[in-house]
């Protein structure tokens, strides 16, 4: 004959512990291929279109919470005038490389079912180069130079499913860029603080 051995109140609370949180750090990876429309904030930059991919994972017992790795490259033409014959005129390039965080918001209403509103911050840097050619009183010159800089910003937007494993995703991302500093013959080009409304779309796929 058996006895049925009650289980001991502690290792039955460490029992549910460890379900409850494999449940919630469930994760579950993903790859989003991402275009962009960039419109810079600042006077004499063109608007432009970048291209980008972010991987990542979904954790959380309802795939709440995601936190992902992004790349995008974008460039624009850039022309400023200091005052008289003073001219610059280039095209810069931009390389992010962020770390974005969002919330899902959950609703559970029929017909937004399939829809998952977001929010969240992203903080990373980015890689800016300029080429440029510089014209003064009698003055012309060329020249590149690169920089890193302190890049973060927030987003929002929706994802919503498109069947199987696959998702559309649509968002507004507002950048924020410290300023990147240049150097050319003889002295050092200091940009400044720049900042980008960036609307996107990308389709999602989950492993």
């Amino acid at each position: 004959m058996f006895r049925v051995l009650a289980m001991h109140p502690l290792p039955r609370f460490v029992a549910s512990w460890l379900s409850l949180a494999s449940c919630a750090f469930a994760a579950e990876a993903f790859v989003r291929p991402v275009v962009s429309y960039v419109k810079p904030s600042g006077d004499g930059y063109s608007s432009s279109t970048a291209i980008g991919l972010a991987a990542g994972v979904y954790l959380g017992a309802q795939s709440e919470h995601e936190i992902n790795l992004e790349f995008a490259y974008t460039k624009w033409d850039l022309h400023e005038s200091y005052g008289g014959p003073l001219h610059l005129e280039g095209e810069e390039k931009f390389l992010p490389v962020l770390v974005n965080y969002r919330y899902y918001v959950r609703d559970d209403t029929a017909a937004l079912k399939a829809t998952r509103f977001y929010l969240g911050p992203c903080v990373g840097m980015t890689r800016t180069k300029l080429d440029f050619t510089f014209t003064g009183s009698g003055v012309r010159f060329a020249s590149n130079d690169s920089d890193w800089v302190f890049t973060y910003g927030g987003s929002t937007g929706f994802v919503t499913k498109l069947g199987g494993r696959f998702e559309l995703d649509l968002g507004y991302r507002y950048l924020r860029l410290d300023q990147s500093d240049y150097s050319a013959p003889g002295t050092t080009l200091k940009g400044k603080n720049s900042s980008a409304h960036v609307f996107s779309a990308g389709v999602g796929f989950r492993f």
